[in-house]
């Protein structure tokens, strides 16, 4: 799949990674935490407005290997 701005809008993390062998999490185009899953905008509606209980820089910047 090209990776343009509709893959990272529709695409990007938006599955369980299915990778077993250790590798860059930080990197991967798969979830592998619930902080790191997206909803599919198919399936759901997203809102241009940011939900008021979203707190920025609350991310995880490295995976605990």
């Amino acid at each position: 799949m090209k990776k343009d701005e509709d893959y990272y809008m529709h695409h990007f993390k938006t599955e369980w990674c299915p990778l077993t062998k250790e590798h860059n999490k930080a990197m991967c185009e798969y979830a592998h935490n619930w902080h790191d899953f997206r909803r599919k905008t198919q399936i759901f509606l997203y809102d241009c407005e940011l939900c008021p209980r979203w707190q920025p820089g609350e991310f995880i910047s490295k995976y605990n290997e």
